[in-house]
């Protein structure tokens, strides 16, 4: 989970030096404390980052809509919490 973390930082640290505020999405499955820890702990070092949080819905078709949509941005790192 360490070096995973560290790889992220290093490469949103890359993008940043292009003096643009690299976009990063923190994809969780459900609103768990256990997931919501993850995602505090990831975006505490992602300083030079815009974060974007989400939790997707319940039901494989809404979940997929909802991947799609966030994806359209092309977010620069996806981070996916959960199963």
């Amino acid at each position: 989970m360490r070096r995973a973390l560290a790889l992220a930082v290093l490469g949103c640290a890359a993008l940043a030096a292009a003096d643009e505020r690299p976009r990063v999405l923190v994809l969780r499955s459900a609103e768990l404390a256990a997931y919501s820890a993850v995602r505090a702990g990831f975006t505490a070092e992602l300083s030079r980052a815009q974060v974007q949080d989400a939790v997707l819905p319940e039901g494989a078709e809404a979940a997929g809509r909802a991947v799609k949509q966030l994806a359209a941005g092309g977010p620069a790192l996806v981070l996916a919490v959960g199963p």
